[in-house]
């Protein structure tokens, strides 16, 4: 799967690539081309439209993330159980600390964690997988001012291989 990142500062209209209907835009509800994978709406963490293999691999996605998350809280509470009690020095707290803080920098469970949602995951899997080779998910971020600055991020995957395998 490849991912093309767009950012925009009005309402937009989105056309299927491949089938040329129109997805989306004019303030009218979101309708399916023949080859959408799914629709993915970041604000709402939902979807708008999946197909069943890529709601499979959502909720597979969610299981990875609550075994990261509960990996790290583990890891973090056995490096906080080394630091907290008063027995040692405090240049042992000092080392203790210090050893904690590296640690927490180097080990990518906890640093891809902070950054990571199931739907991060489910697109990272999707782009090794050899079966999402020509999908193509556009993710299109529309900003702009509402009582401060706000953007929204929409996720349109579309499969490139549609028209050559429904020939």
């Amino acid at each position: 799967m490849k991912q093309i990142e767009l950012d925009l500062s009005e309402d937009f209209s989105f056309y299927c690539p491949v089938t040329g209907e129109k997805m989306i835009g004019d303030l009218e509800p979101f309708e399916p081309s023949e080859a959408t994978v799914f629709c993915f709406l970041e604000s709402f963490d939902s979807f708008e439209y999946a197909t069943e293999a890529i709601k499979l691999k959502y909720s597979e996605a969610k299981e990875k993330f609550k075994r990261k998350r509960k990996q790290s809280e583990k890891e973090k509470s056995n490096l906080k159980n080394k630091v907290d009690p008063p027995t040692h020095s405090i240049s042992e707290n000092a080392n203790l600390e210090e050893q904690m803080i590296q640690a927490l920098l180097s080990n990518s469970t906890e640093e891809s964690i902070m950054f990571e949602t199931p739907f991060s995951i489910m697109l990272k899997d999707l782009a090794n997988d050899i079966d999402a080779e020509n999908y193509v998910c556009f993710s299109i971020t529309n900003s702009g001012i509402a009582c401060g600055p706000m953007s929204s991020t929409v996720h349109f995957c579309v499969d490139f291989g549609f028209a050559t395998e429904n020939k």
